[in-house]
Formats: C-alpha cells, sequence, structure tokens
C-alpha cells in the first residue's frame, strides 16, 4: 500500500474511530436529529461512560442489550457503549407491538435492557419485562444522567466483534 500502511492499519472499531475522531474534529457536530446536536468529543465520552456503567452493572463482551428507543442520542450512545465492551446491541423497532416484541425480546436474552418507557402503554411495559427476567433495565428518561456520573471505560474492541443483532420485517420466523 502507498505510504507505507498495512491494509490491517486501516482497520479500526468502533470505539477507536469515535476517540480519534473526538480527537481530531472535537466540538464539531458528529450528529444531529431534530435540532439536537452532539459533538464528536461528546459522543466518545458519553459512550465510553455508557460503557463503564454497563461494565459496572455486569454487562460484559458478548452480552447482549436490547434498546427500545426513539431517534435520539440515546442510541448512538449506546451503540458506541456496546462496541467497546464488545457487548452485542439489538436494536428493536419501537412500532413493534404485542406477540412480536415479546418474541424479539425473549428472543435476544438480554443481559440489560435500554427502553423509553413512553413508547409502551402499561401492559406492553410489563410484557417486555416478563419477556427479559434476567436483563437488567435501564429507562431512556434517565441513561444520560446515569451516564454522565459514571466512569469511563477505557477498553477497546476487537473490529471484527459481533456488534449488532438487527431482527428485520418478516425475518423472526413468527407471522
Amino acid at each position: 500500500m502507498d505510504g507505507g500502511m498495512s491494509d490491517e492499519s486501516l482497520i479500526l472499531s468502533l470505539p477507536e474511530l469515535l476517540d480519534r475522531r473526538a480527537a481530531e474534529l472535537g466540538e464539531r457536530t458528529a450528529l444531529c436529529f431534530e435540532g439536537d446536536r452532539i459533538s464528536y468529543r461528546e459522543l466518545a465520552e458519553l459512550s465510553s461512560r455508557a460503557a463503564g456503567m454497563f461494565r459496572s452493572r455486569g454487562v460484559n463482551a458478548g452480552d447482549r442489550v436490547v434498546v427500545l428507543l426513539r431517534n435520539a442520542r440515546e442510541l448512538p450512545v449506546a451503540l458506541g457503549a456496546c462496541a467497546r465492551l464488545e457487548a452485542i446491541l439489538v436494536p428493536l423497532n419501537p412500532q413493534h407491538r404485542g406477540d412480536v416484541l415479546r418474541y424479539m425480546v425473549s428472543h435476544a436474552e438480554p443481559a440489560a435492557m435500554l427502553v423509553d418507557s413512553s413508547l409502551l402503554d402499561g401492559s406492553q411495559q410489563a410484557d417486555v419485562r416478563a419477556s427479559a427476567v434476567k436483563a437488567k433495565l435501564f429507562e431512556a428518561a434517565e441513561f444520560l444522567t446515569s451516564v454522565s456520573s459514571s466512569t469511563p471505560y477505557p477498553g477497546t474492541a476487537d473490529p471484527f466483534a459481533p456488534g449488532a443483532i438487527v431482527y428485520t420485517s418478516d425475518t423472526t420466523g413468527r407471522s
């Protein structure tokens, strides 16, 4: 390759990429959704702190973390945190209901769940919790506040570690 760089030096894990971009681009906007902006520095920092919080509550490499969220800053923070821990992010569509949602949560066998309870009515909240009895539950409304006071997790990840399980329409084997 040109410049003496090997192919391997071009392969970065998501945490390495986040840290590198935070150092290079700092306060520049990394993500923007409906006017809510998050800088590269803030995304890397929050992801590291979220990884620290997940780790302190027993989430390990290979564990699955179900997220049931709106499109908001919690989602990329959770993605970065899971990548740093080599945990597996399982994003679920907040429009799923009833048997489909229960099945996906149960099938994913999560160690933790990050849920925006405002997306679910009372019986759906109970269904989701019952489907993942062993999972530690994190409420989206309190997630970033809890994360900001957590100790950062310094680990980097294997760029080839599994990163996500994505359920798509009609792939659950259930109708």
